[in-house]
C-alpha cells in the first residue's frame, strides 16, 4: 500500500520517463491519485498504458478534432492527452457541453480530467462506454451498468456530458492505494528515466565524497 502523495509522484516520474512532458505528467500523476483515491487501480492502468505507448510518437497518440469527435491521427487515442484536451476546452468545444472521443486506449483515464472539465460548471460529469455509465463529481464517483469496462484497456467510442446530477453522489473507499508489485516496477523503471546519471562534477557539487576515498 502506498500513499497517495506517493502514487502522484511516481506516476508523474513515469510519465515524464516514457516521453510526454512535464505539463502532461504533471496531470497524469493527479488523475493516477485521483482513481487510486476512488477505489479504482490508477498505477495499475497506468503502467499498462505508458507501457502500450512508449514506443509511439506523440503524434500518432495526440488527439484531432474530425467529423465531431477526437480521435488519434493513427491507432487509438492516448486518454492523457485527451483528458488535457477535455479539462482544458469543456466550455468551447460544444455549446451542450458533449464530448465524443473514438477508438480511446484505458477510457477510465479520462474520469478525472471530467471532473475537472465540470469543476468550472458547478456540475458534475458523466461518462458513457461499452454500457458503462461513470457519474463523477467533486464529492465521488458513482458506477452503473457494466462494470467489467472499467479496466478495458480499449473502447470503440466514450461520451461524456456535463450533468447537474453528479454532483451529489457518494465517495467510494480508498482500497485503490494497493499496487501490485509489477505495476510499482514498471513505473519505477519508466521514472529512473528522468534521472541524470551522475558525473564528477554532479559529485563534487553534492554532498558526500566526491570523487575521492577519503573515509
Amino acid at each position: 500500500m502506498y500513499s497517495l502523495n506517493e502514487i502522484d509522484a511516481m506516476a508523474k516520474r513515469a510519465t515524464r520517463g516514457a516521453g510526454y512532458n512535464w505539463g502532461h505528467a504533471e496531470e497524469a500523476g493527479k488523475a493516477t491519485r485521483w482513481l487510486a483515491e476512488h477505489d479504482f487501480s490508477g498505477p495499475e492502468l497506468l503502467a499498462q498504458l505508458l507501457t502500450l505507448n512508449d514506443s509511439k510518437s506523440y503524434h500518432k497518440t495526440a488527439p484531432c478534432f474530425e467529423n465531431g469527435k477526437w480521435q488519434a491521427r493513427e491507432g487509438d487515442l492516448c486518454p492523457l492527452l485527451a483528458g488535457s484536451i477535455l479539462s482544458d476546452h469543456a466550455m468551447d468545444i460544444s455549446g451542450s457541453g458533449i464530448f465524443e472521443f473514438s477508438d480511446v486506449a484505458y477510457p477510465l483515464f479520462l474520469a478525472p480530467y471530467a471532473v475537472v472539465a465540470s469543476g468550472g460548471t458547478g456540475n458534475g460529469a458523466v461518462l458513457f462506454w461499452d454500457e458503462l455509465v461513470l457519474h463523477v463529481g467533486p464529492h465521488g464517483v458513482a458506477v452503473s451498468g457494466n462494470r467489467e469496462a472499467l479496466m478495458s484497456p480499449f473502447t470503440a467510442q466514450v461520451t461524456c456530458r456535463i450533468d447537474r446530477t453528479a454532483d451529489v453522489v457518494a465517495s467510494l473507499s480508498k482500497c485503490g492505494r494497493v499496487v501490485k508489485d509489477e505495476s510499482w516496477r514498471i513505473l519505477g523503471k519508466l521514472a529512473q528515466r528522468t534521472f541524470a546519471p551522475a558525473t564528477d562534477a554532479s559529485r563534487l557539487a553534492g554532498a558526500g565524497a566526491g570523487v575521492s576515498e577519503n573515509d
